[in-house]
């Protein structure tokens, strides 16, 4: 049996996009390209008029036709308003529910995580689609939406007389597999694996219309975002403490906001005024900041819209956290199982179609692309596992270890873009679904209505993506050429097993592990910034004859099951000479710290990737192409965490051991 993807996607009305972009359609027969090029084609009189006739008549049918083509999408033909009366609530709809059914309804559903609860809208019709289900989880980090859905399914398993016991669980769905193997005793899914998966990524109806949490851009409330309220960062702390350079690629990299630049400066300044500390006040420094100008794109609604989403994916790690729980995802499934994804932004979107590609492993011209009809009964004698009634399923993408059903994104249906407010005030759902040897996957983005196109399955776009997690600041200088150089190191040890009692979570929250994980001992000093970001000065180095003492600002981001160190910003501290040198590039770096204490033999892993931006702009260097430096650079810096990362980890062992050998000894 083979794993198995799907996408979908949503397109904006005509009439939508003429208001929204201020478009305005010539007639047909003013045209003078068309009528020349029917001249040359010597069409005759009676059908060039019997054409202009049509054309003139559905004037926006012809312009639909053509924007699905360009887009390449394929419109969702099912019903909505039989859906619409089957779940909801007075403020939560659930998107494409009916889309979402029918992806999971040719299985034999007995067990089903859905990764984002919300107000259990798709749960329910899970549930109530699948009698034959025996293990049901529910995750969520929202306590509100917990307390909505808890009653929801509590109602339907009562009525319907279920005997379901449903799992629901306060907990992000990056430790989907550490929740699976909780379970486990009851349901065996590590060795079988779970029939099916649904991700809902984005914010809810129900979080967008409460202002206490920051999320909406019109209503006046505190700058929090946080999905889960037990996070430590809120977007205020972003906006008012984090260094300058972070907060412009925030802006730039996750709100795609051309006016990036000018909104930094605003926001720096803001902070010799007191700070941000509302969402009226962020929206009134936007408001001002593009008062006279275009606005980025269009004007500064669109422009706020761009920042808040800027903010909330940094305050939830909303991409980092993606990409790792699909592929968690996929190892969790059993053989011919499905995951299912809904993605509102197109951020969101190139993680999930990026990701499910390299996990398939699959090839756009390795000739296993199946168009929509030609092949198809042929396709589903060699593959089992798609039945033949899922008419929905028109283009696949093979890989090694699964397929992708829907090569072209599945969009809502036109009825469920005009009744479904969720879509029509924002991005539209897209829903994929990946096939392989274990799971499936679908897709939605965003609270605007958005326009559809395919996914470019392009090598480069591929090799791009394996650096997802390497972030690139913009240099100061853009007349010379730049080299990029990457290093990456995965290291595990044995993680010792102790009678304490402590977890070596706890460790890693305890002030203590703090200065463990940022190796204290061998700094010159180090100073907090605010909750989990410092200050590091390194001892001085000699660079050239001259002695620089390397500055990290680092963030460190704790919790139950994993933690992040990320470098955020890297300068050198010295004579002027030396700090002239900082315009010339730029660093970052990512450790993702995971273990598991729960097996025989428990481990810690780091998994460890540098980037480093560097300019070349004296000789010989300038002389050299821009691959020879960067090959020669690779090098240095890939021997230098070979050598640094061991110790590393060796050195946090050392210092957790020490850490629990304390806590016994105070132990009466």
């Amino acid at each position: 049996m083979a794993k198995q993807m799907m996408y979908c996607w949503l397109s904006i009305p005509l009439s939508t996009a003429k208001q929204r972009f201020n478009i305005k359609t010539a007639p047909l027969s003013s045209r003078p390209v068309l009528a020349s090029a029917r001249a040359e084609r010597r069409i005759s009189t009676a059908s060039k008029k019997k054409k202009k006739k049509e054309r003139n008549n559905s004037v926006e049918e012809l312009v639909v036709v053509k924007n699905d083509k360009e887009k390449r999408r394929t419109r969702s033909e099912k019903e909505y308003e039989e859906l619409h009366s089957f779940h909801q609530t007075e403020s939560h709809v659930p998107v494409m529910l009916g889309e979402v059914v029918d992806v999971f309804s040719s299985l034999t559903l007995r067990s089903f995580i859905d990764c984002t609860l919300g107000a259990a809208g798709h749960s329910s019709a899970i549930i109530k689609g699948h009698p034959e289900l025996e293990c049901y989880v529910g995750m969520d980090v929202d306590p509100v939406a917990h307390a909505k859905a808890r009653a929801h399914i509590d109602a339907l398993l009562h009525s319907t007389h279920s005997s379901l016991k449903p799992h629901l669980l306060f907990k992000n769905f990056k430790y989907i597999k550490s929740v699976v193997g909780e379970i486990d005793d009851d349901y065996n899914l590590l060795s079988s694996g779970v029939d099916g998966i649904l991700m809902d990524l984005g914010m809810s109806s129900m979080q967008v219309n409460n202002p206490q949490r920051g999320f909406s851009v019109l209503a006046n409330g505190p700058l929090d975002m946080r999905m889960d309220p037990r996070a430590s960062v809120k977007a205020k702390d972003i906006l008012n403490y984090w260094p300058d350079d972070e907060v412009g690629r925030i802006l730039r990299e996750y709100g795609e906001e051309s006016n990036w630049r000018w909104l930094q400066k605003k926001i720096v300044q803001a902070r010799q005024q007191g700070g941000l500390h509302s969402t009226g006040e962020l929206r009134d420094l936007i408001q001002g900041a593009t008062h006279g100008t275009k606005g980025g794109r269009q004007g500064w609604i669109k422009t706020a819209t761009r920042v808040f989403q800027a903010l909330r994916i940094a305050v939830n790690d909303e991409l980092n956290t993606l990409e790792k729980s699909l592929h968690a995802c996929f190892e969790c499934l059993v053989p011919g199982g499905r995951l299912a994804v809904i993605s509102f932004h197109s951020l969101e979107d190139r993680i999930v179609k990026q990701t499910f590609l390299k996990i398939i492993e699959g090839n756009e011209g390795d000739g296993d692309v199946v168009e929509e009809e030609a092949g198809k009964r042929d396709l589903r004698k060699m593959r089992n596992d798609v039945n033949e009634k899922e008419t929905w399923i028109r283009q696949m993408v093979q890989g090694q270890s699964g397929i992708i059903l829907t090569k072209r994104p599945i969009t809502p249906s036109e009825e469920e873009e005009r009744l479904n407010r969720r879509e029509a005030g924002g991005e539209e759902p897209r829903m994929m679904v990946p096939s392989g040897n274990k799971w499936k996957a679908t897709g939605k983005e965003g609270l605007t209505t958005f326009t559809s196109f395919a996914f470019p399955y392009l090598t480069n776009s591929r090799k791009r993506n394996e650096t997802v997690n390497v972030r690139r600041a913009n240099m100061t200088v853009y007349n010379s050429k730049k080299a990029n150089l990457t290093a990456a190191r995965k290291e595990r040890m044995k993680l010792p097993i102790t009678d304490s009692g402590y977890r070596f979570s706890e460790f890693l929250s305890h002030p203590f592990g703090i200065q463990a994980i940022l190796n204290t001992g061998s700094l010159q000093s180090f100073q907090s910034l605010d909750a989990n970001t410092y200050r590091c000065i390194l001892p001085k180095v000699e660079l050239l004859n001259f002695e620089a003492a390397p500055v990290l600002d680092l963030r460190v981001t704790p919790a139950d099951e994993d933690c992040t160190v990320e470098m955020i910003s890297c300068k050198f501290q010295g004579s002027e000479l030396v700090e002239r040198q900082n315009d010339h590039f730029s660093a970052f770096m990512v450790n993702h710290m995971t273990w598991n204490t729960n097996i025989t033999e428990p481990f810690l892993e780091v998994d460890v990737k540098l980037n480093l931006m560097l300019e070349i702009y004296t000789q010989p260097f300038t002389l050299l192409p821009t691959s020879a430096v960067e090959s020669a650079g690779n090098l240095v810096m890939q021997a230098l965490l070979d050598r640094l990362v061991p110790l590393l980890l060796e050195q946090l062992l050392l210092d957790y051991n020490k850490w629990t050998n304390q806590h016994l000894a105070i132990i009466p």
